[in-house]
């Protein structure tokens, strides 16, 4: 019989008997079961699991999810205003009526210039865009470095700009003074001057001359440095930090 020899020839050649088509849904299926989907691009974090077409899909780290995040971006307004202000300082230029917003510490750091500067110029940004700062930024806005050629001493002088959650600026300024600890490393001591600039926010426009001609008005920083803003700026620093003395009064 022909078919029965063609089968045959079919078997020897390695064939086997012809399958029906396969079923397109369940390729899709399985296609979809193993892709593998990266997290969101938008800066908010996917689910746990993410379900396309009724399949549970775990999702994957991307390249992009592994830069660390930014800080708060500032607006032009507010950048602005801020070059202007932390020039004028309005709220702190006569000594008696900027004590109730401002503030005075004294610090024993166990690390040494160098590496205190660059602990501040990673940790103040990436303290920014930290869950803990709370919508706040710091800046380091100024750094100046002198060495004493008869003692060996350095010094730095160091401005950092706090801008609050709803963008009062606050200034410290920290004068740092290197010294050898006696057992061959070095330490740093340094005197901490903080207060605020004005008693309108840079969210305001025209808050640098408002600041300017309200100056003598009384406000408080109702004990945001001592709680707040100084222990980020010392987590920042990365380092034991002891603080030796506080007070309330900048004369």
């Amino acid at each position: 019989n022909p078919s029965i020899l063609l089968s045959a020839a079919l078997v020897n050649m390695g064939g086997s008997e012809a399958r029906p088509p396969p079923n397109q849904e369940a390729l899709q299926e399985e296609r979809v079961s193993t892709r593998r989907l990266p997290f969101s691009t938008d800066g908010a974090p996917p689910p746990d699991v993410v379900r396309v077409s009724g399949v549970e899909v775990e999702p994957v780290l991307s390249s992009s999810s592994l830069t660390p995040p930014s800080a708060p971006l500032l607006s032009r307004l507010v950048n602005w205003q801020a070059f202007i202000q932390k020039h004028l300082r309005p709220a702190a230029r006569f000594p008696v009526l900027r004590s109730p917003h401002s503030w005075y510490e004294t610090w024993d750091a166990k690390i040494g210039l160098d590496a205190l500067l660059h602990n501040l110029d990673k940790g103040l940004p990436e303290l920014s865009a930290s869950p803990a700062a709370n919508g706040f930024v710091y800046t380091l806005d100024r750094v100046y470095v002198e060495a004493q050629r008869q003692s060996g001493e350095r010094r730095a002088n160091l401005r950092i700009l706090c801008f609050t959650k709803l963008r009062w600026l606050d200034i410290l300024f920290l004068q740092v003074r290197e010294t050898p600890d006696g057992e061959g490393a070095v330490r740093c001591t340094c005197s901490v001057r903080y207060f605020s600039t004005g008693l309108f926010p840079l969210a305001t426009p025209g808050a640098p001359l408002l600041n300017s001609l309200l100056f003598l008005a009384p406000f408080a920083h109702n004990g945001l440095p001592s709680s707040k803003t100084l222990p980020d700026i010392r987590g920042a620093m990365q380092c034991t930090v002891e603080v030796t003395g506080s007070s309330g009064l900048l004369i």
